[in-house]
């Protein structure tokens, strides 16, 4: 199987996390006759509402997602853009009108774990 490497640490030499969350259940998402899917982090679907109103007093039926919802439901929260995916593979194979547009909100980075190593 090939060589492993085992690291062992002192509590003295383990440091804290600098931040912990509880994470709130998904009260699942939205499965259906939704035309519009705005996706996006928590902190942000507030601000989207008046968006959503302007869109369904036009006629369109729009559905607000946690981006951590889609987390997890597909890929056992962890962040990944396999779940963003899997949900429009879903939608588009298991829902009898699948939404017509997508709206992603939010900011992004080519390397979301910070493996790039930037030198000046």
């Amino acid at each position: 199987m090939g060589q492993k490497t085992l690291l062992a640490f002192t509590d003295q030499r383990v440091e804290k996390p600098a931040a912990l969350e509880v994470n709130e259940p998904s009260g699942g998402i939205v499965q259906g006759r939704v035309r519009i899917c705005d996706i996006s982090h928590g902190s942000f679907l507030e601000s989207l509402k008046p968006l959503q109103a302007l869109r369904e007093s036009q006629g369109w039926s729009v559905a607000l997602i946690d981006v951590e919802d889609l987390y997890d439901e597909s890929v056992f929260g962890m962040k990944t853009p396999q779940a963003l995916k899997d949900f429009l593979a879903r939608a588009r194979s298991d829902w009898g009108k699948p939404p017509r547009f997508v709206l992603l909100v939010g900011d992004s980075s080519f390397d979301p774990r910070n493996f790039t190593v930037w030198e000046f």
